[in-house]
């Protein structure tokens, strides 16, 4: 559900979000909004948004919306990792050639995404999203300082962008050990499925990653992964369908 500025959407009048979260909510459906600034998100919660994708980034958010959001516990998506892609576009497209996603994206990639790049340097994109980045990791900062729900996002395609996100979270203040809770048992709140996965207890999925190094002393420990179990069962990640496992990338 969208409620920001976008040239071919106007953002949702509150009456008309409420109605549609409430019929959504009349059928057991979770809900959740894009918004890009404090207004927009004032609005969609409202309306009674369950959560929200990206916290505003437009400019700081007032000490009175971060209490809002911790106090009604609006879980609220990360998503820095977006912005730093994109400034990075500004520079080139080498943030798509590190070993995480040489492992498993098409070699091809950086050269398709050259395409994009364009496109985006004629819209003036990477300047703008570096201007803003700032205030992005200013707010979930103060977000997380009085007690919201953060929870880790991407907004991105490939799966090593999370790694990214690890990152970044941690570089606005964030302990790590703190950014590896919003990483696993907060995404399970958002998704209102954390009885079932999210953490380490007796009776949820097994799911597990295991590392060669300590996260919660250096985040970016987490690219050190060794074994991984899903459901229960390891995976024997040499067999899995990834360009690290074709003959011409050994």
């Amino acid at each position: 559900m969208g409620v920001g500025p976008h040239p071919l959407v106007k953002q949702l009048p509150i009456d008309l979000m409420k109605k549609m979260i409430d019929y959504l909510h009349e059928r057991g459906i979770r809900t959740t909004a894009h918004i890009s600034n404090e207004k927009m998100a004032r609005d969609a919660i409202e309306a009674g948004i369950d959560t929200l994708a990206h916290g505003p980034a437009t400019g700081l958010i007032t000490a009175d919306f971060a209490r809002l959001v911790a106090e009604k516990k609006i879980p609220i998506q990360t998503s820095l990792v977006v912005f730093d892609e994109i400034r990075s576009l500004a520079k080139g497209v080498d943030f798509l050639r590190t070993p995480e996603y040489a492992a498993v994206v098409d070699s091809r990639e950086p050269d398709a995404r050259e395409v994009a790049r364009q496109r985006y340097l004629k819209l003036g994109w990477p300047a703008w999203f570096a201007a803003i980045f700032p205030y992005a990791q200013q707010n979930l900062r103060r977000i997380h300082d009085a007690g919201g729900v953060l929870v880790l996002a991407t907004d991105r395609t490939f799966a090593p962008a999370a790694l990214r996100e690890l990152e970044l979270v941690a570089e606005a203040g964030i302990p790590p050990l703190q950014v590896l809770r919003i990483a696993t048992l907060n995404r399970a709140i958002f998704l209102g499925r954390e009885k079932e996965f999210g953490s380490i207890e007796p009776g949820k999925l097994a799911d597990l990653v295991l590392l060669d190094a300590d996260p919660s002393e250096d985040i970016t420990a987490v690219r050190r992964v060794s074994r991984v179990w899903k459901g229960g069962r390891e995976i024997d990640r040499s067999r899995l369908a990834l360009p690290i496992n074709r003959p011409t990338a050994r």
